[in-house]
């Protein structure tokens, strides 16, 4: 079996970087390649975040919106109408790695077509959601 080799080059220190948490990421993202396969497909699907479509879709008095975070991340999700105006914001706070579920209560929504953004600290995801009555 072919011995395989990495390496890592820092342009600056760790110390450079000011948020504990970016130096944690960091550190562990670097940590974990050095340990897991050279997989490319794999290392990258891993650290996608995903947004699946509104459950059900369309929906009268409430939803549900599931995402995954491959880290631990501070996560907002902002609902605008067709024209762009912001109808919700949903300030979910620091979120661990993994999968989430959230209900969305649209009762107090007109009827019409609405898009939902899970904003990440470095990822935009929109989707589409229909309400109806």
């Amino acid at each position: 079996m072919k011995e395989q080799s990495k390496v890592v080059y820092f342009g600056v220190g760790l110390e450079m970087v000011q948020s504990e948490s970016v130096r944690n990421d960091i550190m562990t993202r670097t940590y974990d390649w050095f340990m897991e396969g050279v997989g490319i497909e794999n290392n990258i699907q891993k650290s996608m975040v995903s947004l699946e479509p509104n459950i059900p879709n369309p929906c009268r008095d409430n939803t549900h919106i599931r995402f995954t975070l491959p880290y631990n991340d501070k996560i907002t999700i902002g609902i605008c109408d067709v024209t762009g105006k912001e109808i919700n914001t949903l300030n979910l706070g620091y979120l661990l790695a993994g999968n989430h579920d959230i209900n969305v209560i649209t009762s107090g929504y007109k009827p019409g077509i609405y898009y939902f953004t899970l904003q990440t600290s470095d990822a935009k995801l929109t989707r589409k959601m229909v309400v109806v009555r």
